[in-house]
């Protein structure tokens, strides 16, 4: 060896041997069919065995002699994206991966073959390759996939050349998709440029979306996101066409690379709202009650819009406009009395509502009385604000009704001064002022109670009674046949209710003691349980055969049943006889058996300790 130069003498070496001496090893291993999943190899392994020991240099890799060039493919994977399947839809077209000659000595023999692998029928390929590729310089491959099945699609397109390996794979994939549904939109009414979710499936490869109003050209979605394969979110065009102020049945179609999709408007799909109203001005700004408030704006519906003040709905007059309104400031827009700055004013349609501001005045308000009671013909104050010289005064007559109270002389904004009307019974005293709510407050007039009614008329120390009538505030005891009653809660100046009766209460009228005692006309009558002493026959025939219960307290109301074993109870048709005999025929239907006969009255029950034995 002599530098760069050496000799060397072979006896009985195979070329392959002479090349290992030589250059090394390069091993092909190659897997013997074309791959059938991308993580398989797509061109033969090879690995570079040293050569000789003792520092010579191997001749092909000196520097400024010819290197033996190694293609490479970009990308090496050459995802296609998606397809419509099968035979339907977009192809996916332009997907170019570029085949680069990396050595310093030119390729040839290059040759762009056949599609093969798995899927070879969904790719065909074009190619600028020819057979020879200058050093450093590079080609393209140009794959088209139309799918001809759902899911995963795999090829793979062999180059062979003039290079190390002899062979480059290039793999090609791609995913083919069926024809897309359209199965909702939500919400089924929005307003232009709102937001709706669109549900269907096959949405992966969505490539637009579109809105198309009734009789209308279709329009771009503003924009859209896929969510998922099962679920897109659109925006509305905010300059849809159709009919200003009309809602409009719209058709939204999906297009994806499996094809077009359509869910049409109206009943079971989108309605979008025509134009909201806006408010460019109202006229005045404030007012009391009754004010007349005229509205400017546009998108106005006739016959369709309402507007509110402070969230109380305003009457229309005549002549709305589509731009143009006059409303009343309703009377319920105020109930405080005091002053209410910026209340929301609103104008609404059914393509939806417009906010402005709207002063509210102060209204007459009644805050109290300078006494707590007083007795008819006695001058009281009223106390409050906002009051005028229009304000009246009217007090609660027996019947429900009003009865007016003169206003005194020295009236003032914050005072009233009035005489308490002798037919004044305890209830509310209102304030009416010309084109205001009218403000009330309840007074109690210092009068004996009356008492006009009482339900039950009947029942047991626990039996609730209900008692109706006037002046029941300031009630200090309510008695039943002159014994007081040990609950009683006083609900209005018209209504009591006792809840629990003393234990010795007799049968007798009720009576309330307030300012004075008032007593009723007729007698609530005391109601003892009852007590059952025999019932004859022992066993009675289903449907017919009468049995009569003995006892006491069989009152008005009292009823029979029979109680099984079990405990189930079965009411039977009760005839009183007495109020110490009561009569019934177990039901045709009754179960043939043994049961306790119960009598129940309003004040309690009592059962048999023997048994009726009930046979066919």
């Amino acid at each position: 060896m002599n530098g760069a130069n050496w000799v060397a003498t072979f006896a009985g070496l195979s070329a392959f041997d002479v090349n290992l001496a030589v250059n090394g090893l390069f091993g092909a291993n190659w897997l013997g069919r074309v791959p059938a999943a991308l993580n398989e190899l797509t061109h033969a392994e090879w690995i570079e065995i040293a050569g000789p020991a003792g520092g010579c240099p191997v001749a092909g890799n000196q520097p400024g002699l010819a290197r033996i060039p190694e293609p490479t493919i970009t990308p090496a994977t050459l995802d296609t994206g998606y397809s419509g399947s099968p035979l339907t839809g977009t192809a996916s077209t332009n997907n170019v991966a570029t085949f680069t000659n990396t050595g310093n000595v030119a390729l040839t023999g290059i040759n762009v073959g056949a599609v093969e692998g798995l899927n070879p029928g969904d790719f065909t390929r074009t190619t600028d390759c020819g057979a020879r590729l200058a050093a450093g310089a590079s080609c393209t491959v140009t794959i088209t996939f139309k799918a001809t099945a759902d899911g995963l699609r795999l090829a793979s397109i062999p180059i062979t050349h003039s290079g190390q390996n002899g062979v480059n794979y290039l793999v090609v994939t791609g995913l083919g998709v069926s024809a897309p549904t359209v199965t909702a939109v939500a919400p089924a009414l929005a307003g232009r440029g709102a937001i709706v979710t669109i549900t269907g499936t096959q949405f992966t490869s969505a490539s637009g979306v579109t809105f198309q109003a009734s009789g209308q050209a279709a329009q771009a979605a503003t924009s859209f996101t896929v969510v998922n394969d099962t679920t897109i979110t659109a925006v509305i065009p905010a300059n849809l066409a159709g009919t200003t102020n009309a809602p409009l049945a719209t058709a939204v179609a999906v297009t994806t690379r499996g094809g077009t999709a359509t869910r049409a408007g109206g009943t079971g799909g989108l309605t979008v709202n025509g134009t909201p109203p806006t408010i460019t001005l109202r006229t005045p700004t404030s007012g009391a009650a009754g004010t007349a408030v005229t509205i400017t704006g546009t998108g106005f519906v006739v016959g369709g819009t309402t507007v509110t003040i402070n969230n109380v709905e305003a009457p229309i007059s005549a002549g709305a406009t589509a731009t143009s309104i006059t409303v009343t400031v309703p009377l319920a827009a105020n109930t405080t009395g005091a002053a209410i700055t910026n209340a929301v004013l609103r104008v609404s349609t059914v393509n939806g509502g417009a906010t402005t501001t709207f002063n509210v005045s102060a209204s007459p308000r009644l805050t109290g009385f300078s006494v707590a009671t007083a007795k008819p013909g006695i001058t009281i104050s009223l106390v409050g604000s906002g009051f005028t010289a229009a304000s009246t005064v009217t007090f609660t007559t027996a019947t429900g009704g009003t009865v007016a109270a003169a206003v005194l002389a020295g009236r003032s904004t914050t005072s009233l001064s009035v005489a308490v009307p002798a037919t004044a019974v305890q209830g509310p005293v209102r304030v009416v002022t010309t084109g205001f709510l009218t403000t009330s407050l309840e007074f109690v007039v210092d009068r004996a109670p009356t008492i006009t009614s009482f339900t039950p008329t009947t029942g047991g120390v626990n039996t609730a009674i209900v008692i109706t009538g006037n002046n029941f505030r300031g009630t200090t005891d309510v008695s039943i046949g002159g014994t007081s009653v040990t609950s009683f809660v006083v609900n209005s100046p018209t209504q009591i209710t006792v809840s629990s009766l003393g234990a010795r209460t007799a049968s007798g009228t009720i009576s309330i003691l307030a300012f004075g005692r008032g007593t009723s006309a007729a007698r609530f009558t005391v109601v003892l349980p009852p007590t059952i002493t025999t019932f004859t026959p022992t066993t009675a025939r289903r449907g017919l055969t009468r049995v009569t219960v003995t006892g006491t307290n069989f009152v008005a109301g009292s009823t029979v049943s029979l109680v099984q074993v079990s405990g189930a109870v079965l009411a039977q048709t009760t005839t009183i006889v007495s109020a110490t005999s009561i009569t019934f025929t177990p039901a045709a239907g009754t179960p043939v058996g043994l049961y306790n006969i119960r009598v129940t009255n309003p004040a309690g029950a009592a059962t048999t300790l023997g048994n009726l034995n009930v046979t066919l």
